[in-house]
């Protein structure tokens, strides 16, 4: 019986060689199909069953350096970020967010997938904040993928 995770699903082309280019992420950061998966609380932004992507303008305070390049889908720049605790007024409420393991089995893929990647990026991002031999704050690289003392 083959094992099929979530995170080995689907259509995201990770772009290595873009997240090691500090100009092309901030073209792709500011282009204005790009889209945002966001969390909140360690719960993903839905709506009937479906990852919500949010655009630049609806992000209220977002930075580059806030966010993890997750790659491109269908072209399309993917960022994922945490939301405050204290939501900006004007952009999502608590309601629009969910619980990721319950919705799990009744997403498609390619949103599960998504969310699955960004869900787990963001927390391994927040638990590596700080160095492991000297704790140090560590610095995010190469769109969030890589932390530096």
């Amino acid at each position: 019986m083959a094992l099929t995770t979530f995170f080995s699903g689907g259509q995201i082309d990770r772009a290595p060689l873009l997240r090691i280019d500090e100009h092309a992420l901030r073209e792709a950061w500011h282009a204005t199909d790009t889209r945002f998966v966001v969390l909140w609380r360690s719960r993903c932004l839905v709506a009937e069953q479906n990852a919500v992507l949010l655009r630049q303008t609806e992000l209220m305070q977002a930075t580059l350096e806030d966010s993890i390049y997750l790659g491109r889908r269908a072209e399309r720049h993917l960022f994922a970020l945490t939301l405050p605790d204290e939501l900006p007024a004007g952009g999502p409420t608590e309601s629009d967010f969910d619980n990721f393991r319950g919705m799990l089995v009744s997403m498609q893929d390619d949103d599960a997938a998504l969310l699955a990647y960004a869900k787990g990026m963001l927390e391994w991002r927040e638990r590596h904040r700080h160095c492991g031999r000297c704790g140090q704050p560590n610095l995010a690289q190469q769109g969030g993928f890589v932390m530096v003392c």
